[in-house]
């Protein structure tokens, strides 16, 4: 700042040069186009009192008697100060001697001692950085800087103990003035040659801090497109809401993405903090970031005309560059990643490397959305506050109640733990409210959101006076030009400015998505999990996503639903129990599963969750059973075919039967009972026969039995056990 000033005072005394060297023989009473720059920096009321100088002087030097018309000058300006007949006097000499310079006319008091008073003695230059290195030096405040100047200067050493044979500036050394120190460096004459605040920021923080005192780069969304700019950050909110299985309330965390040009946050995960068993929390991780970006591409999609760029962080919301080479070919190039300005250098060399760092700038708007989060979320019990200084007082005997609560639950039937109130919400009622906030977030139309209007994103509306529902414009244009005429004067009209969502819906469709047979070759098998198929299910246990099993048939039908077969989910599978595969399972996305070869980690086949079907939803029932049926009928199918000539000979021989009973005569009722009696009679004469051959048996039995030793002993042998063929 001296430095510039000095240049000031140079170019200054120098245009004085030239305008006295110049300056015409009829006195010029106005600022020459050449000093018209230097004039202009001077305050404003230090010009007008200029201007009005000149004036005067200008009516003076016309007039024939001077000193009447000084004195008339003098009565019109009240003589004010700077104004009295003796100043114009004097200042009217002034000017002419000097050659019309205007700036013998400068109220130098006014004006500023940096930039006018050029006769003052000043410091040398390389002491006055000798003295900011001082400043920049110290962490926290100038004045010990000047203790330490001083101390310098009566001793030789700093408050470190580095030594000084000379002082910056100074051939020899300092000597002591009237007020017991070198002339000009008393704090407050030094406190004009201070750093200036972005030096002292850079030198004592970082560049984090002092390249937000610096002009930003401004930006507009438009011309851009739905799909063009992702941004991703994560947070974790501003409340502590019970988890199951946490043994105390836990801040929820989250995942967001916002589409640039709408400003709707079209995608966002949440999860709980967890705590594992050695009692460290479960934040959010990296892997949680790469799953949440699988499901952007995979759900939402990307523009393929303009390209999509992902904007990201260095942090845990981070995209590494082999994943980003994974993004680049999946999506043929139409997908870039952009990574936030960070601030971890030093501003100098002697300085140490900070730690990373992510600028907020350059995801501003997501910045502000989360700010609009944070705030309508401000009434929910249990608020830890924006930091540490606006943190409640109630929380330290509200958390101590909660925690009480949890552990007094543990003790009771799940049936009268469910009865407790506790002082905080739980998972459940968070998301419940979450979900409801950012819809609401998304469709507000009460917003100033930038280069909207501009953007052409508005919507002319319609309706009839005294209605309450607004139509669109296209309504009013389908009409007939008859009914328009009619409707005219009975209508009223407003321009309104569409929601964030509405925007993005509209561009939606021009997005592209991934599909999900890329998983495998987009994240990798070290993203997959090894998972059997048992009960005819793969069955996934993991509280993070869902406290009950998840279960995905491993029987795909795709001819059971004509949508699902134009889709990778339409693949047929027909697993087997016991059969092992490389699962993908999307934590944000849980409403299906990818399997994959578990050798060569290739796409196999997209299975559907099967979600428990309450028992008063019939519909769902009966869709579960239609499933079912359709299951065992395909794997009926194989058998049929390998038994399929048996099958056909059971066919013949039940059309040959049915053709003997249809040609067949049917006997009289005396026919018939005579047939009767007579099958009758040969059933009996057969088990008299049947009688008679196992007495002749056991006789024959009994004789053999004779014929054998005594010593010998043969089982007996029930007459009755012999069946006789």
């Amino acid at each position: 700042m001296i430095a510039e000033t000095q240049a000031q005072l140079s170019t200054i005394q120098e245009a004085t040069a030239v305008r006295r060297v110049t300056c015409q023989a009829v006195p010029i009473f106005t600022i020459p186009k050449n000093d018209e720059l230097e004039f202009s920096k001077l305050p404003d009321e230090v010009r007008r009192k200029v201007r009005q100088t000149l004036h005067a002087l200008h009516v003076i030097h016309h007039a024939i008697n001077k000193q009447e018309a000084i004195r008339h000058q003098a009565r019109l300006m009240h003589h004010m100060r700077g104004f009295s007949a003796a100043s114009l006097t004097r200042k009217y000499y002034a000017f002419l001697e000097s050659n019309c310079d205007w700036t013998v006319l400068i109220d130098r008091a006014k004006a500023g001692r940096d930039l006018w008073n050029t006769g003052s003695a000043r410091l040398p230059e390389p002491f006055i950085e000798f003295w900011r290195m001082l400043c920049e030096r110290n962490q926290r405040k100038l004045k010990p800087a000047h203790r330490e100047l001083l101390q310098v200067w009566r001793t030789h050493r700093d408050f470190l103990g580095e030594s000084y044979s000379k002082i910056p500036g100074y051939d020899q050394w300092p000597v002591a003035g009237p007020n017991g120190i070198p002339s000009g460096w008393s704090y407050d004459n030094l406190h004009n040659y201070k750093p200036s605040d972005f030096e002292l920021d850079a030198a004592r923080i970082g560049l984090s801090l002092a390249t937000q005192k610096m002009r930003q780069i401004h930006k507009t969304r438009v011309g851009l497109a739905v799909g063009e700019f992702f941004l991703f950050d994560d947070q974790e909110y501003d409340v502590r809401i019970n988890f199951p299985g946490s043994p105390r309330a836990m801040r929820p965390l989250g995942l967001n993405a916002l589409d640039l040009f709408s400003a709707s946050c079209f995608s966002w995960g949440l999860k709980p903090t967890l705590v594992n068993d050695e009692g460290a929390k479960q934040k959010l991780r990296e892997i949680d970031m790469v799953w949440f970006v699988v499901d952007v591409l995979t759900r939402i999609g990307y523009n393929p005309r303009t390209g999509t760029t992902l904007v990201v962080e260095h942090g845990t919301a981070a995209i590494r560059h082999d994943f980003e080479e994974r993004i680049l070919f999946c999506t043929g190039h139409k997908v870039k990643v952009d990574r936030s300005g960070i601030h971890g250098n030093p501003a100098f060399a002697a300085l140490y490397e900070g730690a990373a760092k992510g600028n907020p700038r350059f995801k501003a708007p997501l910045e502000s959305f989360f700010n609009l989060v944070r705030n309508d979320m401000a009434m929910l019990p249990g608020q830890v506050g924006k930091d540490r200084d606006h943190s409640p007082d109630e929380l330290h005997g509200r958390e101590a109640e909660n925690n009480r609560l949890l552990k007094a639950s543990l003790l009771l039937p799940p049936e009268q733990a469910a009865m407790l109130r506790f002082p905080v919400w739980n998972w459940h009622e968070f998301q419940t409210f979450a979900i409801d906030l950012y819809n609401r977030i998304n469709s507000r139309t009460d917003h100033d959101l930038e280069g909207w209007v501009k953007a052409g994103l508005t919507a002319e509306e319609w309706r009839m006076h005294g209605a309450n529902e607004w139509l669109p414009r296209h309504a009013f244009l389908k009409l007939t030009d008859e009914q328009q005429r009619t409707l005219q004067p009975l209508i009223e009209t407003r321009s309104r400015k569409l929601s964030p969502q509405e925007v993005f819906n509209m561009g939606r469709g021009e997005l592209e998505r991934v599909q999900n047979c890329y998983l495998p070759d987009l994240l990798g098998p070290k993203f997959a999990i090894h998972k059997k198929i048992s009960d005819g299910y793969f069955t996934i246990v993991d509280h993070e996503i869902d406290p009950d099993p998840m279960r995905f048939p491993a029987w795909n039908d795709p001819s059971a639903n004509v949508a699902r077969a134009a889709s990778t989910s339409g693949t047929p599978f027909r697993g087997n129990n016991g059969d092992s595969y490389l699962v993908y399972l999307n934590p944000f996305n849980p409403s299906s599963i990818i399997i994959a070869d578990p050798l060569k980690n290739t796409f196999i086949a997209e299975l559907p969750r099967e979600f428990a079907a309450s028992w008063n939803d019939a519909k769902a029932i009966q869709k579960q059973l239609g499933d079912s049926r359709r299951e065992l009928a395909e794997r009926l199918r194989p058998l049929g075919i390998r038994h399929a000539p048996r099958a056909k000979k059971r066919a013949e021989d039940t059309a040959h039967n049915a053709a003997v009973l249809a040609n067949a005569t049917p006997l009289d009722p005396r026919e018939r009972a005579r047939a009767i009696i007579a099958r009758g009679v040969d059933k009996a004469e057969a088990i008299a026969q049947d009688q008679e051959r196992r007495a002749a048996a056991a006789a024959a039995l009994e004789t053999a039995a004779a014929s054998q030793p005594q010593e010998e002993t043969l089982t007996p042998i029930n007459p009755n056990e012999i069946k006789c063929f």
